[in-house]
């Protein structure tokens, strides 16, 4: 089932001071486009990422080859993040741009489509997973391990395709990333699942974890906020609460972000013993400054026995 951009993004729109930054930055990608039409093989090659954990793929599989920069800040929320004018001079000079897709990063994309050289490729990562692994609403394939493979495979194919004399840099850089994400697959997954059962029911706040939640043998019993579109009505807290209470859910899923007050009642009423908290969308202080490093804390959390 593809992911529905309408039921994951919120709304938005650009002010009109990112408007007038989008039209001079789009002048730039016209003059820049045509320079990269003189240049097939560009050093470094210029990255722009929607998003910091994606960045840092890109720049684990590029190397030295690589000139990697992030449109939405790290600790930014993609839903309403408002663009600076470097991040779109990034975007008018950038040979290559990789987006999430399926409605994760939207606006980034919708502003992407307007400022973007003419010889730049535009790539959405969604579209290496196939249609049938994706469900109705949530686009955080990069936050399970296996379908991450898939987004590292992506990635280096694009690279060889600009850059063929360094095809075997950049396989061989990928296969290492892989190695990795397979490494940590095994461990967390093993330890995820020695858990009793007790432990696997999750109420999450939105649709970030369900790939890794069902392959690691959880339960995903409600989520708070379904669409992305703020904050839950009073009705469906009602109809969560009774779900994760009847279900007996251990624990909620939710970012340092997420109000805690909404948290509070969740955890009080539904007799929820732990809160395990996240980092998702983009990176932050160590350990969650580099992808992995955020994955395997990440993991680290779900694997937890800890009761707080």
């Amino acid at each position: 089932m593809q992911c529905s951009t309408d039921n994951y993004s919120r709304s938005g729109r650009f002010s009109a001071t990112a408007m007038a930054l989008a039209f001079v930055c789009l002048l730039l990608g016209l003059l820049f486009g045509l320079n990269q039409q003189a240049n097939a093989c560009p050093r470094p090659i210029k990255v722009v990422c929607s998003i910091s954990p994606l960045a840092n793929i890109v720049s684990s599989i590029g190397g030295a080859k690589v000139q990697v920069k992030y449109f939405v800040p790290p600790d930014a929320d993609p839903h309403s993040f408002e663009p600076t004018f470097s991040a779109l001079e990034d975007v008018s000079q950038a040979h290559l741009i990789f987006l999430n897709g399926d409605g994760l990063d939207h606006l980034a994309e919708d502003c992407v489509n307007n400022v973007k050289a003419s010889a730049c490729r535009v790539i959405s990562l969604s579209n290496s997973i196939p249609q049938q692994e994706k469900n109705a609403t949530d686009p955080h394939y990069f936050l399970d391990p296996k379908m991450a493979k898939l987004y590292v495979k992506a990635i280096a194919q694009a690279l060889k395709e600009i850059d063929p004399e360094d095809a075997k840099e950049f396989d061989a850089n990928a296969n290492k990333f892989c190695q990795k994400l397979d490494d940590l697959d095994l461990r967390y997954r093993s330890l995820c699942q020695k858990l009793p059962q007790s432990r696997k029911g999750l109420v999450l706040y939105h649709n970030s974890w369900t790939y890794l939640a069902a392959r690691y043998g959880f339960t995903v019993v409600g989520v708070v906020e379904e669409s992305g579109e703020g904050e839950p009505s009073a009705r469906h807290l009602a109809h969560l609460i009774r779900d994760a209470r009847k279900a007996g859910a251990f624990a909620i899923v939710a970012e340092a972000e997420h109000g805690s007050k909404i948290l509070n009642v969740i955890k009080e009423e539904a007799r929820i013993s732990r809160v395990i908290p996240t980092v998702e969308d983009s990176l932050s202080k160590a350990p969650y400054d580099t992808y992995l490093g955020m994955l395997e804390a990440n993991l680290k959390q779900f694997a937890s026995t800890d009761m707080n």
